[in-house]
């Protein structure tokens, strides 16, 4: 599941024209930390759903 979702992070992040930095600073996490979590190497925080609202991510963006 984190390998999905962090896949479809990043593809969010590239549509709506948002560096790393910028995700990661809306995120309260590391550059480094969102860099792995895209590449599905880290572990992505689900407890903290609220955070990636402001990235609009739609419900099924997440599964695909």
């Amino acid at each position: 599941l984190n390998k999905i979702v962090g896949k479809n992070l990043g593809k969010l992040r590239k549509l709506k024209n948002l560096s790393q930095e910028e995700v990661q600073k809306k995120l309260g996490i590391s550059r480094s930390t969102l860099a792995k979590i895209e590449k599905g190497e880290g572990r992505i925080d689900l407890d903290r759903p609220v955070s990636y609202t402001h990235l609009t991510l739609p419900t099924n963006a997440v599964c695909r």
